[in-house]
């Protein structure tokens, strides 16, 4: 057998053998290769959707020993390695990781080829792709991504749904967690249920994504009437935190002038007004009165006084404002109404607060003296 003959070959070859956790490095001078069979065995028999002990009785070793050749903590005997070999239906080289490179090139290649062809032909490079690698995950995953095309522009007949589905459940046999296996599986898995009407399983399929506002598309196709409104009102009090510290993470960089930072702080708190249009969502009070704190410190970069006291009095406002709001309830807002809030703070908490801040700032020291910023402390306490 030449396999046989081959590897014997090279493994009776007078060349120092290194070994390390996870291979079996043969080497002699300049020439190496490593023997990635701890690796191979694990992957061929997850393929095979079989356990270690199955594996370990049928090639008649103990479960203990096989789970060490598995860690990379010992090595088959030599003379199980045809059977082994064998018994996966591959050959010697790959059994011990010798081709895997060639291989993962091919696929890489596949891969690359089905994304910049046409949709038909995307799918024909993608079926006989995993023609030639039936057991490759990532070209199971190619192939329901080909078939699936640009879901955006048309929805695929339910056949090829159906399909996309059979690959995806396949594929979960033995890697559940999609998100291993490419960005967009679990999204385009659900989209596939959601296009024949199995919600339920979409359900089943967002709970599990990763990626927050892929996630909250995806719900946004599942949910309907009432569901999906309070669902989308959500996200957006979800969102706007994510979108407010960026913001004052930009205002801590060199990219804007003082000026632009200002507009910048004056848009943010335009867009606010917008959720809570009839003042009564903590959260929006409380973003923007503290733009209106960022404007008054930098109106003190540009010595504009009466900029940064003009900001101090609405950001004062705006805590003020809060501080006679519920603990709970629901904004008006008809962006923002389905949704409930709870802010926990003690009477007067916010003006403290803000009191506080502004007494700690020190581009502030110029206006103590004034009758506005004495006004306006004076409000505070």
């Amino acid at each position: 057998m030449q396999d046989s003959f081959s590897l014997h070959c090279r493994l009776d070859m007078d060349f120092p053998c290194c070994f390390s956790r996870n291979s079996l490095r043969v080497e002699k001078g300049d020439f190496y290769m490593e023997l990635n069979i701890a690796g191979t065995i694990r992957n061929l028999r997850k393929e095979m959707g079989i356990t270690q002990e199955e594996f370990a009785n049928d090639i008649g070793v103990t479960a203990q020993a096989e789970s060490k050749w598995e860690r990379g903590e010992g090595y088959p005997d030599i003379t199980f390695l045809p059977d082994i070999a064998e018994y996966f239906h591959v050959t010697l080289d790959t059994l011990c990781g010798i081709d895997e490179q060639q291989k993962r090139e091919q696929i890489s290649s596949i891969i690359h080829a089905t994304a910049n062809a046409s949709y038909a032909e995307g799918v024909q490079i993608a079926r006989e792709g995993l023609a030639k690698f039936p057991h490759s995950v990532q070209l199971k995953n190619n192939l329901a991504e080909a078939l699936m095309g640009c879901t955006a522009c048309w929805t695929p007949p339910r056949e090829v749904l159906e399909e996309v589905i059979r690959l995806y459940e396949d594929i979960m046999r033995h890697e559940p967690d999609l998100n291993a296996v490419s960005s967009n599986a679990f999204s385009l898995l659900c989209q596939a249920y959601i296009s024949i009407g199995e919600y339920k399983k979409a359900r089943q399929i967002a709970l599990q994504m990763n990626g927050k506002y892929e996630r909250q598309r995806i719900w946004c196709r599942i949910l309907k009437g009432e569901e999906l409104v309070s669902h989308i009102q959500n996200s957006i009090i979800q969102t706007l935190p994510d979108i407010h510290f960026m913001v004052k993470d930009v205002l801590h960089t060199d990219c804007y002038t003082t000026k632009e930072k200002i507009a910048l702080c004056e848009k943010m708190i335009a867009a606010y007004a917008l959720f809570y249009e009839c003042r009564d969502w903590p959260i929006g009070l409380l973003f923007s009165y503290q733009l209106y704190i960022q404007i008054a410190v930098l109106s003190m970069k540009l010595n504009d006084t009466n900029g940064s006291l003009t900001a101090l009095d609405k950001a004062a406002e705006l805590a003020i404002r809060m501080d006679s709001l519920p603990c709970e309830g629901s904004p008006s807002s008809l962006l923002l109404n389905r949704s409930d809030f709870q802010y926990f703070s003690s009477p007067g908490s916010e003006r403290a607060s803000l009191c506080e801040e502004i007494e700690a700032e020190p581009a502030f020291e110029p206006l103590r003296k004034t009758p506005e910023y004495e006004r306006i402390m004076a409000e505070l306490k």
